[in-house]
């Protein structure tokens, strides 16, 4: 494997997103210049092509670092997917909510997402929470409406409902409130995503997506192809949000296809923000961790997981792999666990808005910061070093336990990781 990358395939996968490739397109190249003014890069993003059926493509030519690199930026498409499970409406919303949730509860996953990511337990069952909150209220409401106007009714002297019209204008004119708090938590709070998001997982998990099986079938071939191509320097699968879950799952079914393939060095996977524990904190998920236990077997040091405490749609620097140890005892290596510390990228003033924007800081990963740093994702996709190259210096995070509570999702476990950690560091 050469020192420095001249020529790199960055293979990419957005997360439940039911925009495509040309919007992706767009946010690279923007933000590549955002980036570059910033850190004083030189980066051309050439136009979109469409390389095959599930695959779009551009160029990336790039001076970063004293050196010149060529990167060919693969998106690989999942979204048509994601928009055939996007169903419309306030009602499928409604709908949605209390299937997700209802399951989550049944099977456990939920209490296990509440012990171990807090932060991500609040947003996930936050819209079910605010549905819950609304009927409450909506039920309270009517029945003092009732109670009230029927009182009113008895009470008046010439037998008048004097009251009735007014008891039922209120319960009306707050009922129509609440529906529109409903609407606008769907909306402005990205409910209506994370709702869809959290019921195509439960979905997932239960083995009904067949249409996304064959999809990371057919991406895991692909790789595989890639992967015997001695042109690139460098092949990186990098998955975002939910696509590192699928990042995950595609290095794992080319892992149990052809697991020497995957030890090439010049291959390396980047997975940002993830919330993997949604899929596999559900019991029936085993297939689905069996492949990323294959993956993590694999890859090894070559797995980098990026994300920050602050991100409320990530389960912030959790193991991806914990949940097969802690269900399925499947014993692996773990990756290495970092932090973007996005905090020291951004002038004060804007870090704090970015924050106040839980949706937008999710997307801060594979965009420009204000401030030259550590993690820049232009120069981990354009720039002269391998990514594992790039933060060989930096060591994994390890039993990060901020956001846990009530012993964790798998105490056992946790007291174990502590005694390893507690012999590492008397050693």
């Amino acid at each position: 494997m050469t020192n420095t990358v001249h020529r790199r395939l960055a293979l990419y996968l957005s997360g439940y997103d039911p925009r495509g490739a040309s919007h992706y397109h767009r946010l690279y190249r923007e933000q590549a210049a955002l980036q570059s003014q910033a850190s004083n890069h030189r980066i051309e993003v050439g136009k979109r092509q469409k390389s095959a059926l599930h695959r779009d493509c551009w160029s990336v030519k790039a001076h970063i670092e004293g050196t010149d690199t060529e990167t060919r930026y693969e998106f690989l498409r999942w979204d048509d997917v994601v928009r055939s499970y996007w169903h419309g409406g306030h009602g499928h919303y409604l709908a949605m909510t209390c299937s997700a949730t209802w399951r989550s509860m049944r099977d456990g996953s939920l209490w296990r997402l509440f012990k171990g990511a807090l932060p991500m337990f609040s947003v996930v069952a936050g819209p079910f929470i605010l549905l819950l909150l609304i009927s409450l209220t909506a039920i309270a409401l009517l029945a003092s409406s009732v109670l009230m106007g029927g009182q009113a009714w008895h009470g008046s002297s010439d037998g008048t409902p004097l009251w009735t019209g007014v008891w039922a204008a209120l319960g009306l004119l707050v009922m129509a409130g609440l529906i529109w708090l409903s609407r606008f938590g769907e909306q402005r709070w990205y409910m209506g995503w994370t709702t869809r998001g959290t019921w195509f997982c439960s979905l997932q998990g239960r083995g009904k997506t067949p249409e996304l099986e064959s999809r990371l079938d057919e991406h895991a071939e692909y790789l595989l192809q890639c992967l015997q191509d001695p042109q690139w320097d460098e092949v990186v699968l990098i998955g975002h949000s939910f696509g590192a879950t699928l990042a995950s799952l595609i290095a794992g079914r080319a892992a149990l296809q052809n697991a020497p393939a995957l030890q090439d060095p010049r291959f390396s996977v980047l997975t940002l923000g993830h919330c993997m524990p949604l899929l596999t904190f559900q019991s029936q998920a085993q297939q689905a961790r069996r492949f990323i236990h294959a993956a993590a077997q694999a890859l090894g040091p070559r797995w980098l997981d990026f994300s920050a405490p602050a991100d409320r749609c990530s389960t912030a620097l959790v193991d991806p792999v914990e949940a097969l140890k802690g269900m399925d005892g499947l014993d692996c290596s773990s990756p290495k666990l970092l932090s973007t510390k996005v905090a020291s990228l951004h002038h004060p003033e804007n870090y704090q808005k970015l924050r106040r924007d839980y949706f937008k800081f999710h997307f801060h990963y594979i965009c420009a910061s204000q401030l030259p740093g550590a993690y820049d994702y232009f120069a981990i996709t354009a720039g002269p070093q391998t990514l594992v190259q790039r933060f060989a210096s930096q060591s994994s995070v390890k039993n990060w336990r901020k956001f846990e509570c009530l012993g964790g999702p798998f105490p056992e476990l946790r007291r174990l990781n502590q005694a390893n950690t507690d012999q590492d560091q008397r050693q």
